[in-house]
C-alpha cells in the first residue's frame, strides 16, 4: 500500500526524493541541504492500521538544483527491513521499480499501539533507521452539523457504518454552503494527540462555492482534494472548517490520526511557507525527519472516513448534478 494521499498532498515537495523540491524564489536551497547532503539516504513508508505493511521507498538526494530522475536516484541492492516485537520482515526488491521494496506476502496487518523500527543497509553508508509508535485506531463516533453559532444542531448525519455509501443521497448528509460547520465526536480521542483530515470531491464537473471572479481568471482551477492543518480534539470533539471544500456535489473525508513523526514533518515543513506571513513552521531551518543517518519519512496513522453532499448556499434541497447544471458537463466522445 503506498502512502495516503493526504500524505502525498501535503509533503509531495518535501518528499520528492530529490530533496528539497522545489524551493520558493527567494529561498536558497542551502539553507535545508548542505553541500555534504547531496546524497543522502531518503526513505518514504507510512504504516496505516489495519492494512498491511507498506512499500517502503529508497532513493538519495540530488544536489539542489539538479534535474531529478526517479529511475536515477532509486537505490538499488539495499537490505531493507521492518521489526515489530520479535517479528522481522525482510523486504524484497521490486523489479518494476528501481528504489522501491516490497513486504513479505505473509506480513500481517498494521497493529495499532505498537512501535515499529525501519532499518536499511546499503553498501558502505551508514545504517538508516527510523522508528514509529502507531496511533490507536480513531473511529468517528458520531457527525454533527451545527449552525454558525455552534450551539444549535441543524442535523445529525448518517455514517458509512450505518449505510454505506448511501450516504450521500440520505437527507441527514445534504449540507448548505458556507453554513455552520461540522462536528466529529471521536471515540476514545484521548490516546491519540494530532488528526488532520483530507477531502475528496467525488465529482468531475461540479461548480465551485466560492463565488470570486479571480477562480475564473486565466487556467487558475482550485484543487478538489485537500487537506486541513494539524488539529488537536477538544473533549473528543473535531472541528471541520470548510476551508479545501471548494466545489459542489459528494465529498468524502478521511480522517487520520497521526504519529509523532508525521506531526513533526508537517509542521516543520516550511518550504512553502510565507514568511511574512508568520505561517507555522517558518522558524525551522530544517524540517524534522526522525531518520537516523537520512532523511525522509517512516510514520503511522490510523484513519477513519465519512461522506456527504454539499449544494451552493441558497439553492433548495437537491442531489446530484440538479444542484448545479447538469449540462455543465461536457457532452461524452
Amino acid at each position: 500500500m503506498m502512502p495516503p494521499f493526504l500524505l502525498l498532498l501535503a509533503l509531495a515537495p518535501l518528499l520528492s526524493c530529490d530533496a528539497p523540491g522545489p524551493l520558493k524564489a527567494d529561498r536558497d536551497p542551502g539553507e535545508l541541504f548542505g553541500p555534504g547532503e547531496e546524497t543522502l539516504i531518503v526513505v518514504d513508508a507510512v504504516l496505516i492500521v489495519d492494512a498491511p505493511l507498506p512499500p517502503v521507498l529508497v532513493r538519495r538526494t540530488e544536489a539542489p538544483g539538479a534535474r531529478y530522475e526517479a529511475a536515477a536516484t532509486g537505490v538499488t541492492g539495499a537490505e531493507v527491513s521492518i521489526r515489530y516485537g520479535d517479528a522481522l520482515f525482510e523486504y524484497l526488491a521490486d523489479p518494476a521499480m528501481a528504489g522501491r521494496y516490497l513486504p513479505p506476502e505473509d506480513a500481517p496487518r498494521v497493529e495499532p499501539g505498537g512501535e515499529y523500527e525501519l532499518r536499511v543497509t546499503s553498501g558502505d553508508a551508514p545504517v538508516v533507521s527510523a522508528r514509529t509508535l502507531v496511533p490507536a485506531r480513531v473511529r468517528v463516533e458520531e457527525l454533527v452539523w451545527l449552525d454558525e453559532d455552534l450551539e444549535t444542531e441543524l442535523q445529525q448525519l448518517r455514517l458509512f457504518s450505518e449505510i454505506g455509501d448511501g450516504v450521500y443521497d440520505a437527507g441527514e448528509n445534504q449540507l448548505e454552503y458556507p453554513r455552520g460547520l461540522l462536528v466529529a465526536l471521536l471515540e476514545d480521542a484521548g490516546e491519540t494527540g494530532f488528526y488532520q483530515f483530507a477531502t475528496f470531491n467525488l465529482e468531475s464537473y461540479s461548480p465551485y462555492l466560492l463565488d470570486l471572479e479571480w477562480i475564473d481568471e486565466g487556467d487558475f482551477e482550485l484543487d478538489r482534494q485537500n487537506t486541513t492543518p494539524l488539529l488537536r480534539a477538544e473533549d473528543s470533539y473535531l472541528y471541520l472548517p470548510w476551508d479545501g471544500i471548494y466545489h459542489a456535489g459528494r465529498y468524502k473525508v478521511r480522517l487520520h490520526a497521526v504519529d509523532r513523526n508525521w506531526y513533526d514533518l508537517v509542521r516543520t515543513d516550511n518550504i512553502d511557507a510565507e514568511r511574512s506571513a508568520g505561517e507555522a513552521g517558518q522558524s525551522f531551518q530544517r524540517p524534522l525527519f526522525h531518520v537516523e543517518n537520512g532523511i525522509g519519512l517512516f510514520a503511522s496513522a490510523s484513519v477513519d472516513s465519512f461522506g456527504f453532499f454539499v449544494r451552493p448556499g441558497g439553492s433548495p434541497p437537491c442531489s446530484g448534478c440538479e444542484c448545479w447544471d447538469c449540462a455543465v458537463a461536457p457532452p461524452e466522445e
